[in-house]
């Protein structure tokens, strides 16, 4: 059965009559299927005005209720065949769709690339957060190491000669089975950080990966702009401020109380290993923290080349 568009209360009422009298039931079946999208799409509907309103009235946080663009869509198909729905899709499509679907276009503008499929790319981000917390909760006495700040030693390592901190040759795209010990001993091995011309090969391809990760400044205007335009959030939405929130207190964090200068503006010796703990953390960051890391550096090069 098709509609362009019907009266649910006419509906409920057609219903109610089949059951009185003889029918075909697979058109009883459709009728009653019927009523019940209409109950189901405009009390789903309904729920997310009220939800928007109270959100702009400042009675709920927008963090309580967070909606599936999936679910929206669904909803909104059937319920635009129903007379007294109509104007509650409006609404709907113009408070909560156009918002979303236009985050998603400003989304270009942090991340280089990002699945178009929106579960596909929720579970991208959860992995980006998830992994992230993980990073910024490392202490400075643990024993991780290498990009991937994990204590495996199941894997060919190396050493960097300027901070001594050991690197998976996976982790860096080197294969361990077409070099030789001799070779080892002659590559003078500078890690990403430590590499401060970004000569090396494995520090450009290293250099590669970060530049596909979000920028945090581009994080930071995302962030702005959500919170003067997304009232109803979609798992998405929270995903990304969740991202960027984590990322904004580790960086006030060490910027804090980790990172000292001397009168000089310049990282004293003391310092030294509380800026390479740092490094090593933006560098395995899901977030790109270009113009830290850059500072960063800077400070350190000047230190080495004392």
């Amino acid at each position: 059965m098709s509609y362009t568009q019907v009266s649910g209360d006419e509906l409920e009422h057609l219903s109610k009559r089949l059951n009185k009298i003889w029918i075909d039931v697979s058109i009883r079946s459709d009728i009653e299927a019927l009523v019940k999208e209409y109950e189901n799409s405009g009390s789903y509907l309904k729920s997310l005005v009220t939800t928007f309103k109270e959100i702009q009235d400042k009675k709920v946080s927008n963090t309580e209720m967070v909606v599936s663009l999936k679910d929206i869509s669904t909803n909104i198909s059937k319920a635009s065949i129903f007379i007294e729905l109509q104007c509650l899709v409006k609404q709907v499509r113009e408070k909560i769709v156009m918002p979303l679907e236009c985050f998603y276009e400003r989304m270009k503008e942090a991340f280089v690339e990002f699945p178009k499929d929106e579960m596909t790319l929720e579970h991208s981000l959860e992995r980006m957060v998830l992994h992230d917390k993980r990073i910024f909760g490392e202490k400075m006495d643990s024993h991780n190491y290498c990009v991937c700040r994990s204590s495996k030693e199941d894997d060919a390592m190396i050493e960097c000669e300027a901070c001594q901190e050991w690197y998976h040759f996976k982790c860096l795209g080197l294969d361990s089975d077409n070099i030789s010990s001799e070779d080892l001993n002659k590559m003078g091995f500078f890690c990403p950080i430590c590499d401060f011309d970004d000569k090396l090969t494995t520090t450009k391809q290293q250099n590669e990966i970060r530049n596909k990760r979000p920028r945090m400044e581009a994080l930071e205007n995302l962030f702005s702009w959500i919170k003067q335009n997304i009232t109803v959030r979609s798992k998405v939405v929270s995903l990304i401020v969740e991202l960027y929130e984590d990322g904004a207190k580790f960086r006030s964090d060490f910027q804090e109380t980790l990172i000292k200068y001397n009168s000089e503006g310049n990282i004293s010796e003391t310092d030294q290993d509380k800026v390479l703990f740092v490094l090593r953390i933006l560098e395995a960051s899901s977030i790109n923290f270009t113009k830290d890391r850059e500072e960063l550096r800077g400070r350190l090069r000047a230190l080495y080349d004392k």
